[in-house]
Parts: C-alpha cells; structure tokens; sequence
C-alpha cells in the first residue's frame, strides 16, 4: 500500500512522448511517480485497501523484469530487497526437510527413462 519512494528518478534512454509530454533529449532526469501507479483507479480497485491476492495468478516471472503493475515491489535491479530473504526463509528449511529423506522411485519405474541431461548454465540443473 504503501512504497517506501514514491518518486523514483530515472534518467530518459532517447527522446520520446509519454502522454502527451516530450521528453527533449537522452538522459532528461525524469520522476514516475510510483505513489500515483499504485492508485491508479483504472487498473486498481479498493484501493485503499491492503488486499495481497489482488497479485495472485497474474502470471508474473519470477525476476520481476517488465511487470511495471508491480512497481510497488520494485522492478529490475530495484526489486523487493525482502523477496531475496523470504526465498531463502524457504529452500534453506526445505532443503533441509528434503536431505533427511532417503528417495527412491515408486516400484516398476526404472531410473533409464528419467531425463538426466544438464540444462547449461551455472547451476547446471536438471
């Protein structure tokens, strides 16, 4: 309901026309005013009120990248500084739930049909 800046300065890439308003030249300093978004009646009703599944199945990546409804949380390199904590208040306990098992396949599945190729990338998952 409430972000902690409501007037994020952002510096303009090129020359452009939000709304009517000419930007004149690449890195104009310009304000959004996030406050005004997350009020916006045309996309937001109650908006006075603190409903969080309004952002539930919105269908959002988890990166947050190009989302601006979600301003509020951040967006790009400004995200939710909060959103890192809670996922790690979420793999470090299930992690830790998940190695105190001992796994194994239901009966009559055999391991040769499971796909175990890597995906590349850093964390080389499956």
């Amino acid at each position: 309901m409430h972000t902690l800046i409501p007037l994020l300065p952002r510096a303009s890439r090129k020359d452009c026309e939000i709304n009517g308003h000419f930007i004149p030249a690449a890195n104009a300093k310009v304000s959004v005013n996030a406050w005004e978004m997350c009020r916006d009646p045309k996309y937001w009703t109650n908006l006075e009120s603190f409903k969080p599944e309004r952002f539930e199945n919105k269908g959002m990546d988890f990166t947050g990248n190009g989302h601006f409804k979600y301003i509020p949380f951040g967006s790009g390199n400004r995200k939710d500084p909060g959103k890192t904590f809670g996922i790690a208040g979420v793999e470090l306990p299930l992690a830790q739930v998940l190695y105190n098992f001992d796994w194994k396949l239901l009966d009559g599945i055999n391991s040769d049909i499971l796909d175990k190729n890597e995906n590349p990338g850093i964390t080389a998952s499956r």
